[in-house]
């Protein structure tokens, strides 16, 4: 799961065998097959709320994901991640953590 904005979430329903968290309920849902959870749908970075980075790779062009995002008024950069996405993490798993002032 990621969270790129407040109230949205990227998920795979099928990652959670006890469900969602109920946190999570009422928040918009870009979901995605677990499929391309593993191959690295919902492994990006969120930098604020209005700015999302997306690996790509052979396996997965992250466009559909991008869209979802754009209409949500996210600017979404993706990136070239083949090598460490072959073998299912992506650019989230690559960094360090990052602090995130979010406005209040």
């Amino acid at each position: 799961m990621s969270i790129p904005k407040r109230a949205g979430i990227i998920v795979s329903p099928e990652a959670f065998p006890d469900g969602i968290p109920s946190r999570f309920h009422d928040w918009k849902q870009i979901t995605v097959p677990i499929d391309q959870a593993c191959r690295p749908a919902a492994n990006g970075i969120p930098l604020d709320e209005t700015h999302y980075i997306l690996g790509y790779n052979e396996h997965f062009s992250g466009t559909v994901i991008q869209k979802a995002l754009e209409k949500e008024g996210i600017t979404v950069y993706r990136i070239p991640f083949g090598a460490h996405n072959s073998v299912g993490g992506s650019i989230r798993c690559s960094t360090n953590p990052l602090i995130r002032i979010l406005p209040q």
